[in-house]
């Protein structure tokens, strides 16, 4: 009877092992928020420029570096920022 309790230890140590592990989709969220500044990088934030190293539209980049907070940082260039982070923009007055 003693292995049933060491089966069931060791499943819960493989489910903790695998809530730990990164999943798909934030591996791909990373990477593409990564290309995403990468390109801002190398155009200065020409985000039209940006766009075409990426293939994809303006104003798909436009949604993903909304969707991804990717905010500039005058230390160390385009980075991106975690929403708890990023501040509400101004409204502009008229």
């Amino acid at each position: 009877m003693s292995n049933i309790g060491t089966n069931s230890e060791s499943r819960e140590t493989v489910s903790q092992e695998l809530d730990r592990r990164p999943t798909l989709r934030t591996l791909r969220a990373t990477a593409e928020a990564e290309a995403i500044t990468r390109a801002l990088n190398e155009t200065a934030w020409n985000r039209k420029r940006a766009a075409q190293i990426l293939s994809i539209s303006y104003r798909g980049l436009l949604y993903k570096i909304q969707q991804y907070n990717i905010t500039p940082s005058l230390a160390d260039g385009w980075r991106y920022l975690p929403e708890s982070k990023v501040k509400p923009a101004a409204k502009c007055r008229k």
